[in-house]
């Protein structure tokens, strides 16, 4: 996968998807961090399962197709297989070229592995990261066709993320938004201007909740069919 851009501005774009990947390296992929928790792994009163099942095993691709996400019986993997392309002519004069490595000669000199064909560089960015895994006290349970991966994150607090297949379409939402605040606390009653993290939550109120689109920061990824 490549994209060619022959402007002055292809450094820039080069040093910005450097940057990206350093940070999908350190965040498993996810760069959002969500603002809200509950008191109970989520919905209460259904069974947990221990695998994903077959039916959404498999790999999908954004729109973009620069990233593949993989699901196992056990794990959502992220990676990303990415490439930019543009004449060695544009670079900013603070690189350097030497053994088919670009050097950023500031700071601590990083190194960049490229691939040189004539007048053109290619910069390739490639990561694997684990999304989510189910172990140790990470609860997966399935409720209306949605998968929720409860995660803790201390003793009294889960962040949840919502897994949904459909027509081929892949959907990973989390809480995100300072709507989907707003949402749980007029579900649960809670005063506006209270600061209510975790939630607690009975059964019948998550179920209002996933009515009202809670868990609306998704991001989409289309189903890889074998060749």
């Amino acid at each position: 996968m490549g994209v060619e851009n022959k402007s002055g501005y292809f450094m820039k774009t080069v040093y910005l998807l450097f940057i990206l990947s350093i940070l999908y390296s350190c965040k498993g992929g996810e760069v959002s961090v969500p603002i809200a928790s509950f008191y109970d792994p989520q919905p209460i009163g259904v069974k947990n399962i221990s695998t994903f099942p077959k039916s959404i095993q498999g790999d999908y691709t954004d729109s973009a197709k620069s990233c593949i996400i993989t699901i196992n019986d056990s794990s959502i993997f992220k990676t990303i297989d990415y490439s930019i392309t543009g004449p060695k002519d544009s670079l900013d004069s603070f690189f350097v070229i030497k053994e088919n490595k670009l050097i950023d000669t500031r700071g601590d000199g990083d190194t960049t592995k490229i691939i040189l064909n004539g007048n053109n560089i290619t910069i390739p960015i490639y990561s694997t990261d684990t999304m989510f895994k189910l172990y140790r006290n990470v609860i997966l349970k399935k409720y209306k066709g949605y998968y929720f991966i409860n995660e803790p994150s201390d003793v009294h607090s889960w962040v949840v993320n919502k897994v949904y297949l459909s027509k081929g379409i892949l959907r990973i939402g989390g809480l995100y938004d300072s709507t989907e605040i707003t949402k749980l606390k007029t579900i649960t009653q809670t005063a506006a201007d209270t600061i209510s993290t975790p939630f607690k939550l009975t059964k019948k109120q998550f179920k209002h909740f996933i009515k009202q689109g809670g868990f609306e920061g998704e991001q989409k990824y289309y189903k890889i069919k074998k060749q």
